[in-house]
């Protein structure tokens, strides 16, 4: 079954954009609350034509977001700078994987996939 971004706008899925295909096609990031206080988040993790062409997902929830702005690497001060203020779940898992990457989030990706903008 080929993965599209119809099948993700189904779901529910939301991202930093009003428009899912923008959230994830530019910036890389769309997320859906999978139960109570767990998302799953779907992220870009290469670019081609300005535009990310491989996803892969991860899984993060409430609890696992607060240990990560304690881990000792973190530097939650910086972060804060650099996105203008208070960092929010979910929306500011975006900004966390621009400044630190998403290999240091959400660790390596071993089956990276396309979704097809089905929408256009």
């Amino acid at each position: 079954m080929e993965n599209t971004l119809t099948k993700y706008i189904e779901e529910g899925y939301t991202g930093v954009d009003d428009s899912l295909d923008i959230s994830l096609y530019e910036y890389g990031l769309i997320w859906k609350e999978t139960s109570p206080g767990e998302y799953q988040f779907i992220y870009g993790i290469n670019t081609e034509d300005d535009e990310y062409s491989f996803f892969d997902y991860s899984f993060m929830s409430i609890k696992d977001w607060e240990e990560l702005l304690q881990e000792s690497w973190f530097d939650l001060k910086a972060v804060e700078s650099f996105s203008g203020g208070e960092l929010s779940f979910p929306y500011d898992v975006h900004t966390v994987l621009q400044y630190y990457g998403y290999e240091n989030i959400f660790g390596g990706s071993y089956y990276p996939s396309e979704i097809v903008n089905d929408t256009i």
